[in-house]
């Protein structure tokens, strides 16, 4: 069970650094229209 919410974790934070990026990237491309 711990394996399991390590991996959830894990998995989150990847998720949560891979949607920061694109909103980042987004929101350059909006500021430049």
């Amino acid at each position: 069970m711990s394996q399991n919410l390590h991996t959830a974790l894990i998995f989150r934070g990847f998720i949560s650094l891979i949607g920061a990026s694109f909103y980042l990237i987004y929101f350059q491309i909006l500021m430049r229209l």
